[in-house]
């Protein structure tokens, strides 16, 4: 298990950079274009939004699987190791409940506005939209990592 995690930690690395790197890339070509030719382009700003919602929503789901999420950490530190490990559970649960609150009707919406274009690039935004499930299913897999790491310390 401890390979897979280190696997899909390396892509979703891999795949966070990728999309810094093409954000950047897609905000120069808009602001060159509007303000040295004076010619914007109507689909850098569309399709940088939609890089960014993958961005954010997966960088979320990498820094659940690092512990970096918010965190109460006021109340265990001043309690019996027990209790930290009693509320880190109780945490991760929240996230797993928040997580399938965007895999399940994320997924619905998916296939309910599947025909939907961006008007700008004319990109289906299904693309846009599977974020949404994907990255609660990378958020439920690391919150149960976590939990299985606070058992077993």
């Amino acid at each position: 298990m401890k390979r897979f995690r280190e696997g899909v930690d390396l892509l979703l690395r891999a795949f966070l950079v990728l999309q810094g790197g093409a954000l950047l890339l897609l905000l120069g070509i808009e602001v060159f274009f509007r303000y040295v030719l004076e010619s914007a382009l109507s689909w850098p700003e569309e399709v940088a939004g939609m890089v960014f919602v993958w961005f954010t929503l997966v960088g979320t789901a990498y820094l659940v699987g690092e512990n970096s999420h918010i965190a109460f950490s006021l109340i265990s530190k001043r309690t019996p190791p027990w209790v930290g490990k009693v509320l880190g559970i109780f945490s991760q649960l929240i996230v797993i409940a928040y997580a399938l609150i965007m895999v399940v009707p994320g997924a619905k919406y998916v296939r309910m506005f599947s025909f939907v274009t961006s008007p700008a690039a004319n990109i289906n935004l299904t693309w846009v939209n599977l974020a949404v499930p994907v990255s609660g299913g990378l958020i439920i897999f690391y919150a149960l990592i976590n939990i299985h790491q606070t058992l077993a310390s």
